[in-house]
């Protein structure tokens, strides 16, 4: 116990406890139903993308005044039968009437299950993605930490575990 009793000479005890903080999830039917309700106003006040396109997120006017339109669920089509979800709307009215019906069966749940596979799966590939990089990150911390150490005079502790280290190898 000698350690035990020795512990505070090598800095201060600290007692506050950790807490994880996280944000609730997001309910993706709402955030579905959010994203219509901009894409419909977007078609209807005429707004031009950065590009100077008549364009949003989900549609695209044509040279003849119809509207392309893609359901999505962050930049993921909805399917039908295998296939996004797009279509072709003769005018401003008819498109922003099939985003209103999309919206409509998103919150008479009709969409539920589709959208909810999509936002997962697609917090899936962030999380993958947001895992790499911390895993290129480590890798490269390590490495950086590696020439450190070979670069550095060590206390003879250190020396001693680094000797033991490596005759157990």
């Amino acid at each position: 116990m000698a350690f035990l009793d020795s512990i505070s000479t090598f800095g201060e005890i600290v007692t506050t406890k950790s807490t994880k903080v996280g944000r609730p999830k997001r309910d993706p039917v709402k955030s579905f139903i959010a994203m219509a309700e901009k894409q419909m106003l977007a078609i209807d006040s005429d707004a031009r993308n950065t590009k100077g396109v008549f364009a949003g997120l989900w549609f695209k006017k044509e040279a003849g005044g119809s509207y392309i339109v893609t359901l999505k669920v962050g930049m993921s089509p909805l399917e039908k039968d295998g296939k996004p979800l797009k279509l072709r709307c003769a005018d401003k009215n008819k498109a922003i009437e099939f985003i209103y019906a999309a919206s409509q069966a998103a919150e008479a749940g009709e969409l539920t299950e589709m959208i909810t596979a999509l936002d997962d799966a697609a917090t899936a590939a962030k999380a993958k993605k947001r895992q790499e990089k911390a895993d290129a990150a480590a890798k490269r911390l390590e490495a950086v930490q590696q020439a450190a150490l070979a670069q550095v005079t060590v206390s003879p502790a250190v020396a001693a575990i680094r000797a033991r280290s490596a005759a157990s190898n």
